[in-house]
C-alpha cells in the first residue's frame, strides 16, 4: 500500500455523510433480500409465503455475523489501551473518537434496524422486537450526532452475534431439519451465545456505565461534557435490553429443555 493512500474502510466511511451511507446500506441489504427472494422459487425448496421471511434470515445471518464482528473488533482496539472494565477508561469510553471500523458498524446497524423496521410493518412483529429496533434508531442517532459512547454501543452491539444462530435456526426450520443434529448443537450455541452474549454480557456493560455515569465522570468533573440526554439514553437502554433478553433467555431455556425432554424420551422408546 502506498504512503497516504486510503485504505477501503477509509473510503467507505469518509465518501458520505451518515444519512448517505445509512440510506446506500439500506438499498443495499434490500436488494440483497429482494435477489435472495427471487432465487427460492423452487416449490420443494420453500413455501412461496415464506420466502420473505427465509431470505430476511439468510441476509441477518451473514449481516449480524459481520456486525458483531466488526464492533469486537472496536472493543479489542480500545481494550489495549485500558481494561474496559477499569475507571481509567471512562473520559475515553464517552468521549473517546471513533474508529473506522465503529462509523461502518454504526451504519451498517442503522441500515438494518430501519430496513428490518419495514418488514415488521410490512409483515407484522410484536411489541417487544418493535421496542427494541425504536430503540437502537434513537440510540445511534444520538451517538452518531454527539461524537459520543460510541464504545458503549459497540459493547452491547456485540450482542448481534446471538442473531446469527437465531438466524440460521429460522433456516433449519424452513428447510425441513429441525430433528437433525445441526439443529440441536446450533439451539444449544443459541443459548450459550444469549447468556454470555446478552445476559451476563449487558449486565456487566449496565454496570459499567452506571459507574462512569454517576461516580467517575463527576469525580474527574467532566460530567458537564458528556451529552446530557446520550449518557443517561445509553443507561437506560442497556438495562431494558438486558431484561428485554433476560425473558428471552428464560424461554429459550424452556425450549431447550421441552427439546432435551422429547429427545430422551424418543430414544427410550427407540430402545
Amino acid at each position: 500500500m502506498h504512503p497516504g493512500k486510503p485504505t477501503i474502510l477509509e473510503v467507505l466511511v469518509a465518501s458520505a455523510s451518515d444519512a448517505q451511507a445509512v440510506a446506500a446500506y439500506c438499498v443495499l441489504i434490500g436488494f440483497l433480500h429482494v435477489s435472495l427472494s427471487a432465487l427460492l422459487t423452487g416449490p420443494e425448496f420453500v413455501q412461496r409465503s415464506k420466502r420473505i421471511q427465509v431470505a430476511q434470515s439468510a441476509v441477518n445471518l451473514g449481516l449480524t455475523g459481520t456486525l458483531a464482528l466488526l464492533y469486537a473488533s472496536v472493543l479489542i482496539t480500545e481494550s489495549t489501551s485500558y481494561s474496559l472494565l477499569g475507571d481509567e477508561g471512562a473520559a475515553s469510553r464517552v468521549f473517546g473518537k471513533f474508529t473506522d471500523e465503529a462509523v461502518l458498524a454504526m451504519h451498517l446497524n442503522f441500515a438494518m434496524v430501519l430496513y428490518e423496521c419495514f418488514l415488521y410493518a410490512l409483515l407484522g412483529k410484536s411489541l417487544d422486537l418493535w421496542a427494541h429496533h425504536v430503540l437502537g434508531i434513537i440510540l445511534l442517532t444520538l451517538t452518531l450526532r454527539s461524537g459520543q459512547c460510541g464504545i458503549y454501543l459497540a459493547w452491547a452491539g456485540i450482542s448481534e452475534g446471538t442473531s446469527v444462530n437465531l438466524s440460521l435456526r429460522n433456516l433449519l426450520l424452513e428447510s425441513g431439519m429441525k430433528k437433525s443434529r445441526i439443529y440441536v448443537v446450533n439451539g444449544l450455541l443459541l443459548w450459550l451465545s444469549f447468556l454470555v452474549l446478552r445476559v451476563l454480557n449487558l449486565a456487566v456493560l449496565s454496570w459499567r456505565i452506571m459507574r462512569d455515569v454517576f461516580v467517575v465522570l463527576p469525580a474527574a468533573r467532566l460530567e458537564a461534557e458528556a451529552d446530557p440526554v446520550l449518557r443517561y439514553m445509553d443507561l437506560f437502554a442497556s438495562v431494558f435490553i438486558w431484561a428485554l433478553s433476560t425473558w428471552w433467555f428464560y424461554k429459550i431455556t424452556l425450549g431447550v429443555m421441552d427439546g432435551l425432554r422429547k429427545g430422551k424420551k424418543l430414544k427410550l422408546d427407540e430402545e
